[in-house]
């Protein structure tokens, strides 16, 4: 329970400035798209998904580097490093494909296609993460090592899912 108190703040933390520019793109996108400037929302898509994917994929690599420097920030006591540095690792192995989930979600939500939007958002956590958080660890014995395998498994699937959607569905009409 510590250690994942502690991989959820520092998630909290890392996907803040994801939200925040890809929320702060979306009257941008908007205004664009509702005046038919469908270059510029072209050109407002690919640069948020620039920003977005290089900023986690920098992120990836901080924590990927150090998680146990960070972790530190929030608890000293050996054991729980040990087990929050081992989670840490397993929840942001794959940290940065979620770039591609706020990009299309922000698509979406921009484009005024909040439904696809929410069906990307529970797609990813409750018909994906749900199913594959009870049934991982039964597969080859995995035990805790396949609940935490599930998230990065969420953000693979679910990011490229919601992406290349908005991709085929949102980009050949513009």
């Amino acid at each position: 329970m510590g250690a994942m108190t502690i991989i959820y703040s520092v998630r909290e933390v890392a996907q803040m400035p994801i939200q925040g520019f890809t929320q702060g793109a979306q009257p941008v996108l908007g205004y664009n798209y509702g005046a038919g400037q469908n270059g510029r929302v072209k050109e407002g898509i690919r640069f948020i998904r620039r920003v977005t994917v290089l900023y986690a994929v920098g992120v990836w690599a901080v924590l990927m580097l150090f998680p146990r420097f960070i972790v530190g920030f929030f608890n000293g006591e050996e054991a729980l490093m040990e087990v929050a540095v081992v989670s840490m690792r397993w929840h942001f192995a794959l940290f940065f494909f979620m770039a591609f989930q706020y990009v299309g979600q922000t698509v979406f939500v921009s484009l005024g296609k909040a439904k696809q939007a929410v069906f990307f958002s529970l797609f990813r956590k409750a018909i994906l993460g749900v199913p594959l958080i009870l049934i991982l660890p039964r597969l080859w014995d995995l035990g805790i090592t396949g609940v935490l395998a599930a998230e990065p498994v969420t953000n693979v699937v679910g990011g490229l899912a919601c992406y290349l959607t908005m991709m085929a569905v949102v980009w050949k009409k513009l």
